[in-house]
């Protein structure tokens, strides 16, 4: 005992205040004392600083904090606890002790009829965090079905994805059927997916029409559990009908009609060929994109040159993008000349830096070529800083090649480099000149 007042302060003047300030001394005899003190007092506004001091780094602070808290247990403490719903939340989510004795305590305190209309007055202004808690109290007290059902409905078609989560886990018997049918209508994707699954799994006969509208869902991972389930009771014919529908449906959005081009082209591949031509000539870049897409998907290796180089020229990026896309996957890249080509007419510099890094498919001369004729050939200082960026890079590549040009390359290389050397900044230039030299090529 002497000890430990020989740590703190033990003056009585102090104000309520002053006490809860110490509760964030540096010292654990002094947040000890200070909690000691509060404890006297029995002030509701005190509450909050010691949910702080219940997840202490001391447990001597910890464990006098949770006994001060248990005082606070009382109906005529509820106001103050609802209050405090935000350092509570906070509470939840340490780790240091196991505080779910306490948290239970409170949890049962708050959700009293007498209370929980409160506790939900203060969480519509609060964080999500207070929301959140205040749904599981609700969520806990509610048993019966009605109002538990429109509980349940009214989070998953909300907007906070956790709640919703959450609501769609309690939903069982006979409310998960009406709760599954709201999350088929929900915001989010995962939640779509989840309450369409359930669906099919508790009722499949009367879930095929759900199936078959959720087959054009904008999610393609909705779209996917839909269309196994309308395979399995084959319902294509009836789904490629509303998915034609929506496509000739010009009222409807271009990411609508894309979606049933999506499906057109996954239920009947070469029905979707001449809808895809069309697509690729409207004036939607979704389209565009859907359909470039569905057609190098599909076409024989002949034909996918030629697609890709008109990819490539399209004015939007999203579609240049799907011919690069292509060639990742493992499409045999078009004539570099003819790439360099649509990256010069475009002339800016996403459009650059695209076609160069496309550039790392082609052999490590013919790469080098196509850099240092963009280089010649770009006016624009912004545009040059990508092609000179990409010579940084084909220098980095070259690390570990072994192969020497042609004597065509050679002669072009060099011609071009004596060109283009004043351009690469000083440093890069020193280095290319080396790594050329190695190769027997001249660079001066």
């Amino acid at each position: 005992m002497l000890n430990f007042l020989s740590h703190v302060d033990i003056r009585p003047s102090k104000s309520l205040e002053q006490w809860i300030e110490q509760t964030r001394s540096y010292s654990g005899y002094e947040r000890e004392a200070a909690i000691h003190s509060l404890r006297s007092h029995r002030d509701g506004s005190a509450i909050p600083c010691l949910l702080v001091r219940a997840n202490d780094w001391v447990p001597a602070v910890r464990d006098v904090a949770l006994l001060a808290l248990e005082d606070f247990l009382a109906d005529e403490f509820a106001t103050d606890w609802i209050a405090a719903l935000d350092s509570l939340t906070v509470l939840q989510r340490a780790r240091r002790a196991n505080h779910a004795g306490l948290l239970s305590a409170v949890a049962a305190l708050l959700g009293k009829p007498q209370h929980l209309s409160a506790v939900l007055d203060a969480a519509s202004r609060g964080s999500h965090a207070v929301r959140r808690y205040a749904f599981d109290l609700q969520c806990n007290q509610t048993l019966d079905d009605e109002p538990r059902i429109q509980l349940l409905v009214g989070a998953v078609s909300g907007d906070d994805l956790l709640i919703a989560r959450r609501a769609l886990a309690c939903a069982a018997g006979d409310v998960s059927e009406r709760v599954a049918h709201a999350a088929c209508q929900s915001r989010f994707s995962e939640l779509r997916i989840a309450g369409l699954r359930r669906l099919l799994r508790a009722a499949p006969e009367s879930s095929r029409e759900l199936a078959r509208e959720r087959c054009l869902d904008r999610s393609g991972g909705v779209r996917a559990v839909a269309l196994y389930a309308i395979r399995s009771q084959q319902e294509e014919p009836l789904v490629l009908e509303l998915a034609l529908a929506r496509l000739n449906d010009l009222e409807s959005s271009a990411k609508s009609r894309s979606v049933a081009l999506l499906v057109l082209g996954d239920l009947c591949p070469g029905r979707s060929r001449s809808y895809c031509e069309e697509a690729v000539q409207s004036a939607s870049s979704t389209l565009r994109c859907v359909g470039y897409a569905q057609l190098l998907a599909t076409a024989s290796d002949d034909e996918k040159e030629p697609l890709i180089l008109r990819a490539l020229a399209d004015k939007s990026s999203r579609v240049q993008r799907v011919a690069v896309e292509s060639i990742r996957r493992g499409t045999l890249p078009p004539a570099i000349d003819a790439v360099l080509s649509i990256a010069l007419q475009h002339g800016t510099e996403s459009a650059i830096y695209r076609v160069t890094s496309m550039f790392r498919y082609y052999s490590y001369w013919a790469r080098l070529i196509a850099l240092l004729r963009g280089l010649d050939a770009q006016t624009l200082p912004t545009c040059r800083a990508v092609w000179v960026q990409a010579l940084v890079q084909w220098e980095k590549d070259g690390t570990r090649n072994f192969v020497t040009p042609s004597s065509a390359q050679q002669q072009e290389i060099e011609s071009l480099w004596k060109k283009c050397a004043s351009q690469a900044p000083h440093t890069l230039g020193k280095q290319i000149s080396f790594h050329l030299s190695t190769f027997g090529l001249h660079t001066e």
